[in-house]
């Protein structure tokens, strides 16, 4: 995160009923004049400040199925350094401040509550807020909460419930309606930001395979796509695991050829990993070794880059 000084231009373009901490846009229509500029954004559509801790943004694009938003989150923090004169007995007080800021973009979908968690610069916390897309009264409407404080925050405790491998509380949390199959966060990660459903969070922690068997039960999306090209077939692979793959290619009919947006194919990732017995798994599967990424390279080409002989040996 990065240090700044905050000057806040709050001009809000849309109706709005608001407090500290929630705020609901009614009659939702993107504001051609809301824009992010020198830590600032300018004609929010959005703010929402809670002390020291301010969000706001931009709707850049709204349709009945989904709303694309951009987020602007900013922190004050406070130092107060406290020193006695051993000689005169007599203390003195000095404050300092300092700060921490985050930009995430997200889409939200319609009728799906949708988290946004941006984790503070010593990663020992993080703040979230809860957002919903829907239409009233045949208008779109937009409701934020700044829920950092709400320790019963089920999408947060379903997540790290999955952390946990704890099956009950999951299944708490599903039967009472607090979470449901399409719950998702958005998380910024210092300089990007993950669309994370619940089964990509089972595979990002590699919970146990009932964690995976009752979101399975729960038709949780397995067959997501991520905005760099990744599946769960990627990611299984990129975590050099090679019974999660097993696990995962078990699921379906999986397209083993299909490539990442930088045209890698997973035999490419085991090649970089230099798994030998990811590589035996997959070429036993059928998968084509002469696929080349953006780069003109194949699978052989990246593990002789990495020196890696054996798998080079059987990728000839």
């Amino acid at each position: 995160m990065k240090s700044f000084l905050i000057f806040p231009l709050i001009l809000l373009f849309v109706s709005c009923k608001s407090v500290a901490n929630f705020q609901i846009i009614e009659n939702v229509k993107p504001n051609p004049k809301c824009k992010f500029s020198q830590f600032v954004v300018v004609e929010p559509d959005f703010y929402i400040s809670t002390g020291a801790n301010t969000l706001s943004g931009c709707i850049e694009k709204i349709d009945k199925t989904s709303a694309m938003m951009f987020f602007y989150f900013s922190r004050t923090i406070s130092k107060i350094s406290a020193s006695v004169n051993l000689t005169t007995g007599e203390s003195s007080k000095t404050q300092s401040f300092s700060g921490e800021s985050a930009t995430a973009r997200g889409m939200i979908p319609l009728n799906t509550k949708t988290s946004l968690e941006i984790p503070t610069a010593d990663k020992k916390g993080s703040f979230m807020y809860s957002i919903l897309y829907t239409y009233k009264n045949n208008q779109p409407s937009i409701e934020i909460y700044d829920v950092t404080r709400e320790e019963s925050y089920a999408p947060r405790l379903a997540f790290q419930a999955i952390s946990k491998n704890d099956l009950s509380k999951l299944k708490e949390l599903f039967a009472s309606g607090a979470v449901q199959k399409d719950t998702k966060i958005i998380l910024y990660d210092g300089n990007d930001t993950s669309d994370l459903n619940l089964f990509q969070q089972a595979l990002n922690v590699r919970a146990n395979k009932e964690i995976f068997e009752y979101l399975l039960e729960k038709k949780v999306d397995f067959q997501y796509r991520d905005k760099l090209g990744f599946t769960a077939l990627t990611y299984s692979v990129f975590f050099n695991d090679l019974e999660l793959l097993k696990y995962i290619d078990s699921l379906k009919k999986w397209n083993l050829n299909e490539t990442t947006n930088q045209g890698d194919t997973i035999l490419h990732w085991a090649a970089a990993n230099k798994n030998k017995p990811i590589v035996d798994y997959l070429l036993k599967r059928g998968i084509s070794k002469d696929i080349k990424n953006n780069q003109g390279l194949t699978a052989y080409d990246i593990a002789k880059s990495k020196l890696s002989y054996e798998i080079m040996e059987i990728l000839q």
